[in-house]
């Protein structure tokens, strides 16, 4: 399964970092493992703001489970500034600079503008062409953290009901395998 490294990802967040919406879409994409449509789906009454810890109801697509999560501090930092202006509605709505206008679409910006902002800044990082759309995000959050916090729960994080689903972002070979078998035999003092 192609995705992206950490290293691509923090390039990604520079990258996009002057430009707060696209910055948020992108940290919300890899943060929460979630697909382009869920997030230029979002809704500014899907994040709870009442507390000092913000979290997100994620509604997923595709037959998997909706989520609860909380925000990374310095992400709900960077949300809070962006809708402090905008307490109902799109989250990221459609129009020229997120405002709406006439003639123009309402709602909320599209998947494809997603994935044309999305794919910008992987020229810019020259990024090789296959990895050049938002779903690898999804895909580097899940091989990133499923050695460290394991297969159940990042199924849950990502709201798989199949744990196929999430095999697919395991990632082992004989060196790995090794190293973890020796690690465990060390640990009981073998």
């Amino acid at each position: 399964m192609e995705s992206l490294s950490i290293e691509q990802v923090k390039s990604l967040y520079q990258v996009s970092s002057p430009d707060t919406r696209n910055h948020l879409m992108i940290r919300l994409a890899f943060e929460h493992g979630m697909r382009a449509s869920e997030v230029v789906s979002l809704k500014t009454a899907d994040f709870d703001l009442t507390t000092p810890t913000v979290y997100l109801r994620l509604k997923r697509l595709k037959g998997s489970k909706d989520t609860n999560q909380p925000l990374r501090p310095d992400t709900a930092v960077l949300l809070r500034a962006y809708i402090d202006s905008r307490r109902d509605g799109w989250l990221f709505p459609a129009g020229i600079a997120g405002r709406r206008g006439t003639g123009l679409r309402q709602g909320h910006i599209t998947r494809q503008t997603f994935f044309l902002l999305f794919r910008e800044y992987c020229v810019q990082l020259e990024f090789p062409i296959h990895l050049q759309h938002p779903h690898v995000v999804k895909h580097a959050l899940a091989s990133a953290v499923i050695d460290t916090i394991g297969i159940q729960s990042t199924r849950t994080y990502l709201g798989h009901c199949a744990i196929r689903s999430t095999q697919e972002y395991l990632h082992s070979n004989d060196q790995k395998a090794s190293a973890a078998v020796h690690a465990v035999l060390a640990g009981a003092g073998m």
